[in-house]
């Protein structure tokens, strides 16, 4: 009987070949490349299984992080029809952290759990499926039921419960900051709540500094020349708490208590040290993205041609490059893409998934190491 799944996983490769598996066992499927992809498949299709990579980003272009096929993982479970859907988790984190399998298995609702790169013996891809497909035998699809019953007017809703939030990951870019890859502080908050945060990110013995509001204020009125009272100090810390509370919650259906990120106590401000780690965004791929800091035809770049098939709304430069290219006849390789921008390789086979999602090219294996085209 063929069955149709949902693949989650932002390596190229990766869904080729899981693709390919599930066509030699007789099914279909879709591919997405990130959590919030995923989320809009799940609203508006039915799959009898899925399968997720837990290191994925949150859209496009962004740092994938494990913590986002998590809370992913979790928000399907919660969501109305897929209950019992049979969940597979693929990644490669099996094999550095032991306890990951059990932890995903027990406490996020995943049904089995296989390793990256798939083993060829034992507990295979095929296998998993193979199984998770008979533990779903003779119980109805509850997504599909979902479905059938919207009127066919009714725009998808979301129907999963609102998680805690648990732990992210806050980034410092030039013009923002992110917690967690969703927005927190934006241009109009660079001032003195950007140079509160900038302040507190720093570590001593491997904890984050406790600074006094009154302190703060102090130093805060130094660096803009102009002196402030500790209330505006408090005014910060309410802005970005309520920022942090209203953006995860309409973003990644996460629910953020008062201190999970900022915290006040008597040592004075500080970031969670048990649920917070900070990177500095400085260089990040997804400020790469960017066309002011992306090569343009200045740099040799050639143009998209005027009449070139297909959609442009949303693809950076590097993907309208590889479009014009697979447009000529020409076959890309992610090594070619690479060196073009020099871009990680990680960058490449996001940009590559992403057009290849989009039905925009295809991947050929042979001859090794294989290439793109434009799809037909």
């Amino acid at each position: 009987m063929k069955h149709h799944a949902l693949v989650i996983d932002d390596d190229p490769d990766i869904l080729e070949d899981v693709k390919d598996r599930l066509e030699s066992l007789g099914h279909t499927c879709d591919c997405v490349t990130c959590q919030n992809d995923a989320r809009a498949h799940i609203q508006k299709h039915a799959y009898a299984f899925i399968l997720l990579d837990l290191e994925i980003p949150l859209q496009y272009g962004k740092k994938p992080l494990k913590q986002y096929g998590q809370n992913l993982l979790k928000e399907i479970r919660a969501t109305a029809g897929y209950e019992y859907t049979q969940i597979i988790v693929i990644t490669a984190h099996g094999h550095d952290s032991p306890d990951l399998a059990t932890a995903v298995l027990r406490g996020n609702g995943a049904n089995d759990f296989i390793k990256k790169p798939f083993p060829e013996t034992g507990h295979t891809l095929e296998k998993a499926v193979r199984d998770a497909l008979a533990r779903q035998s003779g119980q109805p699809n509850g997504a599909a039921s979902v479905l059938a019953a919207r009127p066919a007017t009714a725009k998808p809703t979301r129907n999963a419960q609102p998680q805690a939030f648990t732990a992210g990951e806050l980034v410092f870019y030039p013009n923002k900051v992110e917690l967690c890859g969703v927005k927190v502080l934006s241009e109009s908050g660079l001032g003195h709540c950007r140079r509160m945060l900038d302040m507190l990110r720093e570590k001593r013995r491997d904890r984050f500094v406790r600074i006094g509001g009154e302190e703060l204020a102090n130093r805060i009125g130094k660096a803009a020349n102009a002196p402030i009272v500790i209330g505006t100090i408090t005014g910060c810390a309410k802005t970005f708490r309520d920022n942090i509370k209203t953006r995860l919650k309409k973003h990644l259906n996460l629910i953020c208590e008062e201190h999970d990120v900022l915290v006040r106590d008597d040592q004075g401000y500080h970031l969670n040290d048990e649920k917070i780690t900070v990177r500095d965004g400085t260089g990040d791929g997804d400020i790469a993205d960017d066309p002011a800091n992306v090569p343009g035809d200045k740099a040799g770049v050639p143009a998209v041609p005027a009449n070139a098939p297909g959609d442009m709304d949303g693809l950076n430069e590097r993907q309208k490059w590889v479009l014009a290219q697979t447009g000529k006849g020409q076959d890309v390789t992610r090594a070619r893409l690479e060196e073009k921008y020099d871009i990680s390789a990680k960058t490449a086979k996001r940009d590559l998934s992403d057009l290849a999602a989009r039905g925009r090219i295809e991947y050929v294996r042979k001859p090794h190491p294989g290439f793109y085209r434009r799809k037909a």
